[in-house]
């Protein structure tokens, strides 16, 4: 889930002191906010949505593939609800308005015969309660399929961050 664990594993923390450091070290990259974005499915789009709304400072750009937005504290990963808190979208989001608003440009995607689909469309409305931009996809008859969703919407996701590092780069992180 992309978390630092209750067993202390830092998983987060590697994603952010460790793997982007790695990354910008040994490859051509932007290594800045302006060049950088996350995404993930299922788990990994709640996890995605996690770091990104954690860190918006890093990423200029979130792309949730069915995102698992009903994960609970109940989870193996945490330690209370507090340490859940830490690391849920619904309560980062909550906490982090402003910085997401004006710095990290979220795109959605989720098949509506996903029966993780009410979910993400609550969270969409969340975001869009909090004016919070989203770029929201609904895939007709796609199901929890990472796959389906990717061969279906996959292509314009790529366009969206493309957009994305263009407008970051011209110090414009909304259109």
């Amino acid at each position: 889930e992309f978390v630092n664990t209750a067993e202390g594993l830092p998983i987060e923390r590697s994603i952010i002191e460790e793997l982007i450091p790695f990354i910008d070290g040994r490859f051509r990259t932007i290594p800045e906010k302006s060049g950088r974005a996350i995404d993930g499915f299922s788990m990994g789009g709640f996890g995605c949505l996690s770091v990104a709304f954690r860190n918006p400072e890093k990423f200029c750009a979130v792309v949730s593939y069915g995102a698992a937005l009903t994960i609970t504290a109940k989870g193996r990963n945490y330690r209370d609800e507090a340490h859940f808190e830490e690391h849920d979208p619904w309560s980062i989001v909550r906490r982090n308005t402003d910085a997401i608003r004006n710095g990290v440009r979220v795109r959605m995607v989720c098949g509506d015969a996903d029966y993780l689909y009410e979910s993400n469309v609550k969270f969409k409305d969340l975001l869009g309660t909090l004016r919070i931009p989203v770029d929201w996809i609904s895939v007709p008859g796609v199901a929890h399929n990472t796959m389906g969703l990717y061969e279906a919407r996959g292509l314009e996701s790529l366009q969206f961050l493309e957009e994305t590092f263009a407008l970051a780069a011209a110090g414009k992180p909304h259109a």
